[in-house]
């Protein structure tokens, strides 16, 4: 059978069953055209991952219990203990919300204290928070910082004609190194960035901690990327700059989406 009656017999998406069976969780069959063919085993077995997913069972587990190197029973009492704390995080929640409706509590009387329990029960909760109010427009602003200058240089290249490649062996060789230089500098910058938690934008304005004293915009690893991307498109031309650009593009955002996720940045945690 096709993906399409899949999708109608499991309620899953496509994109959920090819990323199932990149985890080699299914194997389909190909037809001579490639197209996958499903059987009724496959079927059976995202129905099988569908129950253990809605059971909040990691897609990693599922594996190892597919290969036998974790049992049904293990993985189901791990869910269970994290399904007992997630049931005293709501509790505290719960406990919290029912203090302020009882207590008649405004804007102006709320404080940490209110908040039942140590700080380290609801540091998953916090976790989250700090992921999902995180400003995630930086892929877009990061994307367009790092073409400010190429297009600049473009410009310039058309105004006046290329600047940089003057047509020596020796010239050409120092400007890819430059580039070199400053591509790899502006990738170890950002994993810099990501490992310190600094922020997820950039802005020209004050107050911001992307910037270093007295570099301000320049400081950030998305517009030191931009420089290396201008030298090497001297030398090689569009072509070469667009594929470096997505290429560059794509480790930045990348690595600071894990940072993100992995929320391993060193935070000061505040008393409660």
């Amino acid at each position: 059978m096709k993906i399409k009656e899949v999708e109608q017999l499991t309620g899953m998406k496509s994109a959920n069953i090819r990323y199932y069976e990149s985890k080699e969780l299914i194997v389909p069959s190909r037809q001579g055209n490639n197209y996958r063919e499903y059987s009724e085993e496959d079927v059976e077995m995202l129905r099988k991952i569908k129950v253990m997913r809605l059971l909040g069972i990691s897609v990693e587990d599922v594996r190892k219990i597919f290969t036998g190197e974790l049992s049904m029973e293990d993985a189901v009492s791990t869910r269970l203990t994290e399904l007992d704390a997630e049931a005293k995080s709501i509790k505290e929640t719960q406990a919290a919300c029912n203090a302020i409706l009882e207590q008649h509590l405004q804007i102006n009387d709320l404080s940490e204290s209110i908040l039942s329990g140590t700080p380290s029960q609801w540091e998953p909760r916090m976790k989250q928070i700090r992921m999902q109010d995180a400003d995630k427009s930086f892929l877009i602003k990061g994307m367009l910082l790092m073409a400010v200058l190429p297009i600049f240089y473009l410009l310039m290249t058309l105004a006046h004609g290329n600047f940089i490649n003057t047509g020596n062996p020796d010239g050409n060789r120092i400007v890819i190194g430059a580039g070199c230089f400053f591509i790899l500098y502006s990738y170890i910058l950002c994993i810099y960035e990501g490992a310190k938690g600094y922020g997820l934008t950039w802005s020209m304005g004050a107050g911001t901690n992307w910037q270093a004293p007295g570099l301000g915009i320049l400081s950030n690893s998305y517009s030191i990327c931009s420089i290396g991307l201008v030298l090497f498109g001297a030398i090689y031309g569009l072509s070469i700059f667009f594929t470096m650009y997505l290429i560059m593009g794509i480790l930045l955002c990348g690595t600071r989406i894990y940072f993100i996720k992995k929320d391993i940045h060193p935070i000061k945690r505040a008393v409660m």
